[in-house]
């Protein structure tokens, strides 16, 4: 049995491949992957602007924003992919027709 951490936003996503759909967290793991990716990206805004601050270089400054945003993207474009529920919308687990986070089979 999968456990998913996300759903299909809309029903017409259904269907559609895992990276062209939009995805909804509906367990906490899903919402610790969105942390992860607000939190990649406010450090890295964080990093760019205190390199700024203290007058670095620009390409040296966006050097930890590039990877830390590309980490955060990457963490939640994998998330997404391979814990995502292709069939079913959130409206589905919120009314109680499937069984919260799992699949039933």
């Amino acid at each position: 049995m999968t456990q998913y951490w996300f759903a299909r936003r809309r029903a017409e996503d259904i269907g559609k491949p895992a990276f062209k759909g939009r995805f909804y967290p509906i367990v906490w793991q899903g919402w610790a992957v969105v942390g992860v990716f607000l939190g990649a990206m406010a450090l890295g805004v964080l990093l760019l602007f205190e390199s700024a601050r203290l007058g670095a270089d620009l390409v040296m400054s966006l050097i930890p924003f590039i990877m830390l945003t590309a980490f955060g993207v990457g963490t939640l474009m994998l998330a997404t992919v391979s814990k995502g529920d292709p069939n079913r919308t959130v409206a589905q687990y919120r009314a109680g027709d499937v069984e919260r986070g799992r699949e039933h089979g």
